[in-house]
């Protein structure tokens, strides 16, 4: 089809071929310009639901506009078939750029970053990509993502299912009206694999292998063959130790979520993912667990908090003391609260400020921590949804919420009931206070910033300011509450 005419585009040369559709290069004879056209194969132009996928994944690329997005022009219907004409994106495919090995880290995570830029832009209009991998993923000559083919980004009663398992296309048709759950295999999440229905989360997990294969230069989950590497997507843990020392523990922590084969256990939004690399790029990067270095680091802050339980033990003490002094003496009473069947604390409880309502963190065997309420007059603890990994609870004032923390982010909940909400990211349990709407920091000095979420963050006022200049650790000490007004003094 060289130098034929699609309307007014002469098409060049063909640069790619796909499931449905063979890519060729154009040029615009209008507007003197170079287009990519995708064209529909031939041996589907009959079938009316390839033409009406193929016209879905024009309207799919119309409604989207975003810069690491690959634009479309228009379709065109010429000789019997239908033509997308798309932004000509020059540039190396990711996956040619893997193919030389793992990417460093700090090139990996800025292309990641685009990559879920691009995600979160989709997913914010409805849109979930569904085929997300490295052939899919371009690296322009500036050195900008563009995310590229739309085409399975709607559901289609179509079965297709050859080549190796790191290239080939499946589909899954399910007989039941729901529509088909298309992908390829070697990146389909679980779910997508079984042939269940899917959601933002299964571009989730795409994504955490394309960014696994970028750091460790391999796919987590390859295998020699198809149904291989298929029961290990169900099946198997990715092998942890091929990354390379230097990775910071933020990434991998954030690797382990989004590799959750449980979809309810999986990152849930990957706006969170680009705000931990973003944490990452903007600190000194983090050691591997194995190194002495981190060891003596956590070694260190369990001593601290060792150590500060006896002085907690001591205030403890000293406040009931005064408590017993100032009330007349009444009947002892005793307090028995049951854990629920198999489960183990994870830490110390928190007692209400009334004193009828205790919260802590349990867990069954190994299994995952949450958060526990339970007010003294119900004989059923109550989970909060959404404290996975909680540690460490603690009341406000009024007693109305619990706080706590988990993933790297300081927590709150109604004790009514409600969702969780994040208030804080990346806080360190050294100290903390729960009140109702303003949030302290003591990073070389104590700072005051509203908190209105955890994604929008209000200008920090310093309340006062360290003799010494930047303290030389990082002794974040959070407090969220009502501030009294006042004069503040240097530290």
């Amino acid at each position: 089809m060289i130098d034929q005419m699609i309307g007014r585009y002469r098409l060049q040369d063909k640069i790619g071929e796909g499931g449905m559709g063979v890519v060729y290069r154009a040029y615009d004879t209008d507007l003197k310009r170079e287009v990519a056209i995708k064209l529909l194969r031939e041996d589907l132009v009959k079938g009316s639901q390839f033409i009406k996928r193929f016209t879905r994944e024009a309207e799919v690329l119309a409604s989207l506009n975003h810069p690491n997005i690959a634009a479309i022009y228009g379709i065109e219907t010429c000789h019997g078939t239908q033509g997308l004409i798309m932004e000509m994106v020059g540039g190396t495919l990711l996956s040619d750029r893997n193919a030389y090995g793992d990417i460093p880290l700090s090139e990996a995570l800025r292309l990641a970053r685009e990559i879920a830029n691009a995600l979160e832009y989709a997913h914010g209009h409805g849109v979930v990509h569904r085929d997300l991998k490295p052939s899919n993923i371009k690296i322009t000559s500036e050195g900008a993502v563009k995310l590229l083919d739309f085409g399975l980004a709607k559901r289609t009663a179509v079965c297709c299912f050859q080549g190796s398992s790191h290239s080939s296309t499946t589909a899954t048709t399910r007989e039941t009206g729901l529509g088909a759950i298309l992908g390829t295999a070697a990146y389909m999440s679980p779910e997508q694999t079984r042939g269940d229905p899917v959601d933002k989360r299964t571009d989730i997990w795409a994504f955490g292998i394309v960014l696994f294969q970028m750091l460790a230069g391999r796919h987590p989950f390859a295998r020699r063959t198809l149904s291989q590497t298929g029961a290990a997507i169900l099946e198997a843990e990715p092998d942890w130790d091929k990354f390379p020392p230097n990775t910071p523990l933020g990434i991998r922590r954030l690797l382990r979520y989004c590799l959750e084969k449980d979809p309810k256990q999986r990152l849930r939004d990957i706006g969170d993912a680009d705000l931990e690399m973003a944490d990452v790029q903007q600190g000194p990067s983090l050691p591997d667990t194995k190194s002495a270095s981190y060891v003596h680091a956590a070694l260190l802050r369990r001593g601290v908090f060792l150590a500060l339980i006896p002085l907690i033990v001591v205030s403890v003490g000293v406040a009931l003391m005064l408590r017993l002094r100032s009330t007349p003496a009444g009947p002892r009473a005793h307090l028995s609260i049951p854990l629920p069947s198999g489960q183990q604390l994870t830490g110390p409880p928190a007692i209400s400020p009334d004193g009828q309502i205790v919260a802590w963190t349990s867990r069954t065997g190994t299994g995952r921590a949450f958060l526990y309420v339970r007010p003294l007059n119900d004989p059923e603890p109550k989970a909060i949804s959404g404290s996975e990994d909680a540690f460490l609870p603690f009341f406000s004032p009024d007693g109305e919420w619990v706080a706590f923390f988990a993933r790297g982010r300081l927590m709150k909940a109604a004790v009514s009931g409600g969702s969780v909400t994040a208030i804080a990211r990346r806080s360190r349990p050294l100290g903390r206070h729960l009140g109702e709407r303003r949030i302290y920091r003591l990073y070389s000095g104590i700072q005051l910033r509203p908190s209105p979420g955890f994604r929008k963050w209000g200008r920090a006022e310093a309340l006062t300011k360290p003799d010494g200049g930047r303290a030389d650790t990082d002794t974040s000490l959070w407090f969220i509450g009502k501030p009294a007004r006042g004069p503040h003094n240097s530290m």
